[in-house]
């Protein structure tokens, strides 16, 4: 089982067991047992906007936690959802989608939901969302499936409209025999980064009208690399790699649509001797949540940090 969850995430194959700590996403205290209570640096300039900056202190999300694992955030743009993936406490097999609520984009965060409609007794997450907050993609390998694990996707009208029954979602080039997840969207669901093993090992590609491509620096054969999410406007990728050995957050840029990636930087602000996986980014790159495990055994929790 714990197997599975990381296959779900990251296609690596790690084991262990954990409780998770707090209970709201309320910045409580740090890795260090500290308050980050840093504000994002600012040029002085009353239009431009503030440099980007280090990631501040990553702090534990509280009233989220459960005895049993979160993984695989994603909040959508107003920010007061927040979904993520948990084991399939219904059912009592497999892994769901939950949802926490808030009032605002700075209130607490309320007990985290099962959403039934994106749910099955299957293994349902890595859920990605669309720009608008009312197309959601996720990883299932309910019946219908013809790989490991396939993308599906789900509408809803508004935010407090229901969300469909998902379907298999039926892009050329993105489903296939092998597992298929993790497809976070870009330029209004025109383009796709997602994760395939498609090759023998988790890779990135990139799927540009009908041909996915591996992504250079994030598609190395004896290494995993999974877990992507990359902005809007596509020249930003955020991804979780076992480069190090563990799992640790990277990051890659491009300047243009047709130019070339640069080589994966490690965030060295998140990294730890943990396992970090899991981003998830906000629009304007401030705040990012992740899934952490300081003990490298497979019990993950989810993180904030700001800059």
């Amino acid at each position: 089982m714990r197997a599975m969850r990381r296959m779900l995430l990251v296609g690596a194959l790690v084991t262990g067991a954990g409780c998770n700590q707090v209970l709201g996403l309320e910045p409580v205290s740090s890795r260090d047992g500290q308050a980050d209570d840093a504000t994002a640096p600012h040029d002085g300039g009353d239009d431009a906007p503030a440099p980007l900056g280090r990631w501040g202190t990553p702090v534990p999300i509280t009233n989220l936690a459960t005895l049993i694992d979160e993984e695989d955030p994603a909040m959508n743009p107003a920010g007061n959802e927040l979904y993520f993936t948990s084991l399939d406490t219904e059912n009592a097999t497999g892994l769901d989608v939950l949802v926490s609520r808030r009032t605002g984009s700075g209130g607490a965060w309320g007990p985290p939901e099962r959403v039934a409609t994106l749910s099955s007794p299957s293994n349902d997450g890595s859920v990605r969302l669309g720009a608008d907050g009312l197309t959601l993609y996720l990883a299932s390998d309910r019946n219908g499936t013809t790989g490991g694990f396939d993308v599906w996707r789900s509408f809803r009208f508004s935010t407090g409209d229901p969300w469909s029954a998902p379907t298999r979602f039926d892009a050329p080039g993105l489903n296939t025999t092998s597992s298929d997840r993790s497809a976070s969207p870009c330029l209004g669901g025109t383009r796709f980064v997602f994760q395939s093993d498609r090759a023998g090992t988790p890779d990135l590609y990139e799927l540009a009208d009908s041909a996915p491509a591996p992504i250079p620096g994030a598609s190395d054969p004896v290494i995993t690399e999974g877990a992507p999410f990359v902005t809007e406007d596509c020249l930003t990728l955020y991804f979780a790699s076992s480069q190090t050995g563990g799992l640790d957050l990277y990051v890659m840029t491009r300047p243009t649509l047709d130019g070339a990636w640069s080589n994966p930087q490690a965030i060295t602000d998140l990294n730890s001797g943990g396992l970090e996986a899991d981003p998830w980014v906000s629009p304007d790159q401030r705040t990012i949540v992740f899934s952490y495990d300081p003990t490298g055994a497979g019990a993950y929790d989810l993180y904030m940090a700001t800059r």
